[in-house]
């Protein structure tokens, strides 16, 4: 999967662009933009697993982490020197990537972008569920098995995981989906596919500490700096997988947040795509 995504996305590709640029954000850019506001402090590891720049911090055994990166061959996606830790972005952006794309073996030519639906979450998960997730995957490549979690349903996938896959299916049950994988081991790939549905994290960096509810490890929300830099972002890759409409799914304080910042940073009619809300979660 790791070869597919490097042929599917190289250098000159728009996404592997953002992925670098979300990657190398050094601390004092990080700083500079508000993000270093949050308690406890984010950190910058899926996207390109790299750490340079970033303060380690002994409470969250980055030490540890380093190690472990380094002791790893690159095929594992440890070595966060070239491509890095995750596929690309993150587990759940590059399992619905991998989806739309065919999720085909190697050599095989991806499906074009072309009127896809991005669901936008307000972040992945906290840093500590990253390093227990790697820690639970080693020696597996994380980026991988971290996208077969979400396409297969494992239950080792937490509250969101399990919502955006009933979503996709349109299924009441995680029960009723994985009777489905039964039959069918591509059902939820193939969902994903049909519907042109993408994943997107407004926030494409891990929160710190341990909570993935409302706002601890999340920058302040009277800061907007944030809020436009990762507003950026979003932008980016709406641009680069030529979406069609928006699914607005991020946290309430948040939501609240960007429609305070001064520049009405994701005010609908600035932008060329159709929007919905998580309360108003469109029928597939």
């Amino acid at each position: 999967m790791r070869p597919q995504f490097e042929l599917w996305f190289p250098t000159t590709h728009p996404l592997r662009d953002l992925a670098s640029d979300i990657a190398s954000l050094n601390q004092t850019t990080a700083v500079q933009h508000g993000l270093w506001t949050a308690k406890p402090s984010p950190w910058n590891l899926v996207c390109n697993g790299e750490v340079a720049g970033w303060t380690p911090s002994k409470r969250i055994g980055l030490v540890s982490w380093i190690t472990r990166k380094r002791s790893m061959p690159s095929q594992h996606g440890y070595s966060g020197q070239r491509w890095g830790l995750s596929l690309l972005f993150d587990p759940f952006v590059d399992a619905t990537l991998w989806a739309y794309g065919g999720g085909h073996g190697a050599g095989s030519t991806p499906r074009a972008f072309s009127g896809t639906r991005v669901l936008v979450l307000t972040d992945y998960s906290p840093i500590k569920d990253v390093l227990s997730d790697a820690a639970r995957m080693h020696p597996l490549d994380y980026g991988e098995a971290g996208v077969l979690e979400l396409l297969n349903a494992n239950r080792t996938l937490q509250t969101t995981g399990y919502n955006i896959v009933k979503w996709v299916t349109q299924q009441n049950a995680i029960a009723s989906v994985r009777k489905a994988l039964a039959q069918d081991r591509d059902y939820v790939r193939k969902q994903f596919a049909q519907h042109s549905i993408l994943i997107w994290n407004f926030f494409p960096f891990q929160r710190g500490g341990s909570c993935c509810q409302g706002t601890p490890g999340l920058p302040c929300m009277k800061n907007d700096l944030w809020l436009r830099l990762c507003h950026d972002y979003l932008d980016r890759f709406l641009r680069a997988v030529s979406a069609t409409e928006v699914i607005w799914a991020v946290n309430k304080a948040v939501r609240c947040g960007l429609v305070a910042s001064s520049n009405r940073a994701v005010s609908p009619a600035r932008h060329p795509y159709a929007w919905s809300s998580r309360d108003q979660m469109p029928t597939l």
